[in-house]
């Protein structure tokens, strides 16, 4: 009996330490319905945020990088535009609720130890970002221009009795899809939210007459 009396007495000093040890952390987190330290949505720290303030502060970081620039470079020639321009934009999903909840779960030890945890290792949930292919396509499409290369056919004349030839050039065209796939690729996938720069997807495009069939006639 007395044995079980020194464990009960144990356990109440321990709570009532945890209690007071985590009152102003508790009651930050859990009554003002604030998301607990060491808490990221993305490479936003929320930690001690509402689920309005961490909303707002996601929407400042996405408007930040809204102004990142997309170029498209081949040799000597580039174009720009800037991923706001592009319909950039995110899916917060349910990673606010997530953080929200943290901390929260369990009796006062297990919360206190997760609080202490997160604290210190600290949790980051991710954002799904999107681009308007729409207005990306339109971006390489009205791009085209500056890419585009008209091939040059080959000639023949005639002098001293004699056929001179010159050779075709290759033309270039701007793949269009495939410079939309390569931007989309580059800011869905591991973007490391700096300017990026990719480079024009182009095609051969050989001219009406080659040398070959100049000579074959």
């Amino acid at each position: 009996m007395s044995r079980r009396l020194n464990i009960c007495y144990v356990v109440m000093v321990l709570s009532v330490f945890l209690v007071c040890l985590g009152k102003g952390t508790f009651a930050y987190a859990a009554e003002d319905n604030r998301i607990i330290k060491g808490v990221f949505i993305d490479e936003v720290d929320v930690g001690g945020m509402t689920a309005d303030e961490a909303k707002k502060a996601v929407d400042n970081f996405i408007e930040e990088l809204k102004n990142k620039k997309i170029t498209i470079q081949a040799d000597d020639k580039s174009v720009s535009a800037t991923l706001g321009e592009m319909g950039y934009s995110y899916k917060l999903n349910d990673a606010i609720e997530q953080a929200l909840n943290l901390g929260k779960t369990g009796n006062l030890i297990k919360r206190y130890k997760d609080m202490k945890d997160i604290a210190y290792e600290g949790v980051r949930f991710p954002i799904e970002f999107l681009l308007d292919d729409k207005k990306v396509r339109e971006f390489v499409s009205s791009s085209a221009g500056v890419f585009d290369v008209e091939p040059v056919n080959a000639t023949v004349s005639r002098k001293d009795g004699k056929m001179i030839y010159t050779d075709h050039v290759m033309g270039k065209k701007l793949d269009v899809e495939a410079t939309v796939s390569t931007i989309v690729n580059s800011i869905t996938n591991s973007w490391d939210r700096n300017d990026v720069t990719v480079s024009a997807q182009l095609e051969d495009v050989a001219p009406l007459y080659t040398r070959d069939i100049i000579e074959k006639c």
